[in-house]
């Protein structure tokens, strides 16, 4: 993304089954849907979201892709904890892309994206584009986090091998800095920086089958390189 330019994405939700619920149920659908609304605009204005109802569904606007994503997580909790009238629970599907601010090509592409994801979706499942993927791969919550990892575990074939990398918070610079009493070298574009041992925690713990490595190589063999290169095998 060029300088100056402002990354903007898109959540968009969808009601599952909405239509045999309006056809079985009008009443109790409209305001079971209103109410849904409700939960929703609650959620995303409290993160600086800007929402359009279009029918059923809500489409929201966040100027970063962490919003939108701790947007996503809240509404699914939100209408999972509510109390529905019987037969009309309410279950959405979401999806969250993202695009540049300055370009509508961009940001059409972006509200194109949201619409295939959620078409795809399972309700109470939340999918993200790529792009805005990589903008949260550091920054989501831990048991999120967690739980990402683990789905990827979960998909990988036996003998399979995930391949990743993260920011290397004992890259060399960091460590002459250290040594000179100055604050370690910050990167921008991720929240978080990694040790060897926080990313041997992160792939600890997903059951017998899996056998996690870390293969430190920017920490022990390259220590000028800023990230940390990791290789989890699944047998």
């Amino acid at each position: 993304m060029a300088a100056g330019e402002t990354a903007t994405t898109f959540l968009l939700t969808g009601v599952e089954r909405s239509v045999p619920l309006w056809e079985m149920a009008p009443d109790a659908a409209a305001a079971a849907i209103a109410r849904h609304h409700e939960l929703i605009d609650a959620v995303v204005r409290a993160r600086d979201g800007s929402p359009d109802v279009v029918d059923d569904s809500v489409l929201v606007r966040f100027p970063t892709a962490e919003a939108a994503v701790a947007a996503a997580l809240a509404i699914q909790r939100a209408l999972g904890a509510e109390a529905w009238p019987a037969g009309v629970a309410i279950r959405v599907r979401i999806a969250v892309a993202t695009g540049e601010d300055q370009r509508a090509d961009d940001s059409d592409s972006a509200r194109r994206q949201c619409a295939r994801l959620c078409d795809v979706a399972h309700a109470g499942q939340s999918l993200l584009s790529s792009a805005t993927a990589d903008l949260v791969a550091d920054a989501l919550p831990d048991e999120i986090e967690r739980a990402a990892i683990a789905e990827m575990f979960r998909v990988l074939r036996p003998g399979g091998t995930f391949v990743a990398s993260v920011p290397n918070a004992f890259r060399l610079k960091n460590r002459l800095r250290f040594l000179l009493g100055r604050k370690p070298e910050s990167d921008p574009t991720h929240l978080h920086m990694f040790t060897p041992d926080e990313v041997r925690a992160l792939l600890s713990g997903f059951g017998p089958g899996l056998r996690a490595l870390a293969f430190f190589a920017s920490a022990c063999l390259d220590t000028s390189s800023p990230h940390i290169a990791l290789c989890a095998l699944c047998h």
